[in-house]
C-alpha cells in the first residue's frame, strides 16, 4: 500500500474514516479499514529526490494530485504507480510519501497461474530498465552473482570436496534464504520455501529478458489489447514532468 503526501500517523487513522473518498484517488479495490500493516518508520520517504510506489492500493489528497498536475501527467506511463508516486512526491521540496504492507487489501486481478504471473511481469520490466540493453545485462549479473552463485558455490564445493568453497556458498545461500523468511511469515506461507529463492530468481531474470524480447520484436508493455511500439518515447518513470 502506498500513502501520497500522508505521514504514517495519519495515513492509520485516515484509513478507518469514512471521509476518505472526499479526499483521496483509489487505485484499485480495497477494504476501507484495518488495510495498513508496516515494517515500521521505513516506510516514509523524506525529501529526497527517491520515489517508490507499489500500485496493489495507493491513496493521494486531491489537493496534492492537483497541485502536482493531475493524472494528465502520467497519461502514457507504462509503470504508472511509480510515475504517480514520482509526481506526488517531486512537486515541491518536502513533499512525502508513504509505503507500508497490508494484508487485508484484496486483489482483483489473482494470478494462478504462472503464464499470467509472467505476463504481467514482462509487461513492464524493460521499462523498469529504460529499454537499455546495458541495465539489462547489468540486472542479469547481478541476479546471478546474488541468488545463483551460492548454490551453484555450495553444490560444486561439495562435488569437488572443496570444504571452504562449499561452506561459503551455504553460507550466503542461508543468509538469502533467511532473509525472505519474514515475509513467507507474513503471508503465512512455509518458510520452507525460502530456499527456493534462486529459482525465483531465475525465473524472474528469464521474464526481464524477455520483456526485451518482447519490446525490440514491436510486442513491449502489452495490456488490454495494446502494446508500446518501438519507436515510442521511453516510458517516463524517473520524471513524468
Amino acid at each position: 500500500m502506498v500513502m501520497l503526501d500522508e505521514p504514517p500517523d495519519l495515513a492509520a487513522e485516515a484509513a478507518s474514516e469514512s471521509t476518505l473518498s472526499a479526499s483521496a484517488v483509489m487505485l484499485h479495490l480495497l477494504k476501507p479499514k484495518k488495510m495498513m500493516k508496516c515494517f515500521g518508520a521505513t516506510g516514509a520517504t523524506g525529501g529526497g529526490a527517491m520515489a517508490g510506489a507499489a500500485g496493489g492500493c495507493m491513496l493521494v489528497r486531491t489537493e496534492a494530485l492537483q497541485e502536482a498536475g493531475g493524472l494528465p501527467r502520467i497519461a502514457d506511463a507504462l509503470i504508472d504507480d511509480v510515475a504517480l508516486g514520482h509526481l506526488v512526491k517531486g512537486r515541491r521540496a518536502g513533499s512525502r510519501i508513504w509505503l507500508g504492507l497490508s494484508s487485508d487489501i484484496q486483489s482483483v486481478r489473482p494470478y494462478s497461474r504462472l503464464a499470467d504471473l509472467w505476463a504481467m511481469i514482462s509487461r513492464s520490466a524493460y521499462t523498469q530498465l529504460r529499454y537499455s540493453p546495458w541495465l539489462l545485462a547489468g540486472t542479469g549479473l547481478g541476479l546471478l552473482l546474488v541468488y545463483v552463485v551460492p548454490p551453484t558455490a555450495t553444490a560444486a564445493g561439495l562435488a569437488a570436496g572443496n570444504a571452504l568453497l562449499a561452506a561459503l556458498g551455504a553460507a550466503a545461500w542461508t543468509i538469502m534464504a533467511a532473509s525472505y523468511v519474514p515475509m513467507l511469515r507474513f503471508y503465512r506461507l512455509s518458510p520452507a520455501r525460502a530456499v527456493l529463492l534462486p529459482l525465483i530468481a531465475v525465473g524472474y531474470l528469464a521474464m526481464t529478458i524477455d520483456s526485451a524480447r518482447q519490446h525490440h520484436r514491436g510486442h513491449g508493455g502489452a495490456w488490454k489489447g495494446r502494446t508500446v511500439p518501438r519507436s515510442s518515447v521511453p516510458d517516463r518513470l524517473a520524471d513524468p514532468r
